[in-house]
């Protein structure tokens, strides 16, 4: 952590992030019947969804919140979501469950000092902004000595000092399955910053991150196990380091990077659109993956690389 913190002590206070990372992602459906504040725990129902945020939510240690397919939380500005207990947001692929602002922007999901393994299943966490004063505050996900679950999310449109999409600090994340799109960062990582964590992330897409700074897809600092594998790291940008995955220090040993679809250039994944992130028939990240059986497609072939390869990739 003092690495890190030396390493934003140089970087220029006139450095600027701009916006959320693009146009706002907006749902007419918005109602204010439903309104949480404070602490909550039991269950959000899909029935009583969606639910206005106006007001800090909590889940304190002692308690835990399951979170219903097909609910969508709307937050007012500057609210946000802590989690010190525990938290199962499981959704399907036909009933995503959306985090996301009511009007402009709010503060992100923060997990801190959590001792249960927070799960984050068809999720969508869109429209964080986190300023570039903030020097707390990290990732529009931000984990926090905690152990999180993300798979089948899509994580867009956020923006924050580091770590654009999901921060990771002496802690432990497994991300498998999911979208990493125009998120945006003004230190480190356009989409992940991880500093003296454990992380397994596999079968996921980075496409169109930014950092001002450095790294644009994802920055690992005092890199402890882990596993990187069967990714795409597409068009993102960064002023420094390595725009794909860039490692500041830790001991080579200790993880492992492979079977990551990394072009540059002209080499292109071939998504079917920049709105869907599927992969055509021609596209050369098919098959090219682990080609370990466990890694295998539902329809049993090669891992195709990406959020929508493996077993989990039938979404």
């Amino acid at each position: 952590m003092k690495k890190f913190l030396a390493l934003v002590s140089l970087i220029s206070l006139t450095l600027h992030c701009g916006g959320s990372g693009g146009e706002k992602i907006t749902d007419p459906n918005k109602n204010t019947d439903s309104q949480l504040a404070g602490n909550v725990s039991g269950t959000l129902s899909r029935a009583n969804s969606p639910y206005h945020v106006v007001g800090n939510i909590v889940v304190d240690s002692g308690s835990n919140l399951t979170i219903e397919p097909g609910v969508k939380l709307f937050f007012d500005d500057s609210t946000h979501f802590e989690i010190n207990g525990g938290l199962s947001a499981i959704g399907e692929s036909f009933a995503p469950i959306i985090f996301t602002s009511f009007e402009n922007n709010w503060r992100g999901l923060r997990v801190i000092n959590s001792s249960q393994t927070i799960e984050l299943h068809f999720t969508t966490i869109e429209n964080v902004f986190i300023g570039e004063s903030d020097t707390t505050d990290f990732g529009a996900i931000g984990v926090l000595a905690s152990s999180v679950l993300i798979q089948n999310s899509i994580i867009r449109q956020n923006s924050t000092a580091s770590g654009g999409g999901l921060s990771v600090i002496d802690a432990r994340a497994t991300i498998k399955n999911s979208i990493f799109t125009h998120n945006k960062a003004l230190n480190f990582g356009g989409a992940i910053l991880a500093i003296n964590s454990s992380m397994d992330i596999i079968n996921n897409t980075f496409f169109k991150n930014d950092c001002l700074n450095f790294g644009g897809g994802l920055v690992m600092i005092d890199v402890l196990t882990s596993n990187i594998q069967n990714n795409i790291f597409h068009q993102n940008t960064s002023q420094a380091g390595d725009s794909r995955i860039a490692i500041v220090s830790g001991d080579s040993a200790n993880y492992s990077i492979q079977y990551n679809f990394m072009g540059f250039g002209i080499l292109n994944p071939k998504f079917i659109s920049d709105d869907d992130l599927h992969l055509q028939t021609v596209s050369p990240a098919i098959d090219k993956g682990n080609p370990n059986a466990e890694f295998n497609d539902v329809d049993g072939s090669r891992n195709d690389q990406g959020a929508y390869g493996g077993p989990l990739g039938n979404f």
